[in-house]
């Protein structure tokens, strides 16, 4: 009898002890975009109009270190950190097009903006080819953003390299979250587009676009 109540007592232990083990969640995961310059609509429409420039994005070449589900961050200059439940809510170059397509149409005033590879040669004056070399930071500390980019005349007349750049931009993270991370490199991305749109205008006042 005894031994029947020590067993039926360890019996009552484990599945005490299994129960909240069984129960427990595993954290679920976030996804994240960069997200495009947003200008109200009275600045907007006073904006100089390019309507017949049009413009070509891309392709957008990332390392392969950042060509994955999870948002990068960095410890120090040699080590990363994968975050295992914040994730891009779709491919980065994807994002990065999309929001650089949405930036310079909004910055260039034009409607003319596609994305690499989907494009039609015969109407686009420009392509703009962009090498993400860095795309970290810290969370309690600044977003990098560091890209070799290049503009090509892509038109009847001509096809050639006009200018490539490295550009660099750095900005403060607001708070310790990963949505702060991923607002301050959108800002990055914003001043990307602004340099970008600025080459883009003097090439088109010089070719009389």
């Amino acid at each position: 009898m005894q031994n029947q109540l020590i067993k039926c007592t360890i019996l009552i232990g484990l599945i005490i002890f299994l129960i909240p083990s069984g129960c427990a969640r595993s954290p679920q995961s976030r996804f994240y975009l960069l997200q495009p310059i947003s200008l109200p609509a009275d600045i907007k429409s006073t904006l100089p109009g390019q309507k017949e420039i049009g413009i070509t994005i891309g392709p957008i070449i990332v390392p392969k270190y950042l060509d994955r589900p999870q948002i990068v961050t960095q410890n120090s200059a040699q080590e990363i950190k994968l975050a295992e439940f914040e994730r891009w809510a779709e491919p980065l170059k994807d994002n990065i097009s999309r929001v650089l397509a949405e930036n310079l149409a909004t910055l260039l005033n034009t409607d003319r903006i596609t994305i690499f590879p989907c494009t039609n040669s015969s109407s686009i004056n420009f392509r703009v080819i962009i090498e993400i070399l860095s795309f970290t930071g810290e969370l309690r500390g600044n977003a990098y953003l560091k890209a070799r980019w290049t503009l090509w005349e892509n038109s009847e007349r001509n096809d050639k390299e006009l200018m490539t750049k490295i550009a660099n931009f750095t900005q403060p993270t607001a708070g310790t979250e990963y949505k702060d991370f991923i607002f301050a490199q959108s800002q990055n991305l914003s001043q990307l587009s602004e340099e970008i749109a600025q080459a883009i205008k003097n090439f088109a006042a010089a070719y009389n676009y």
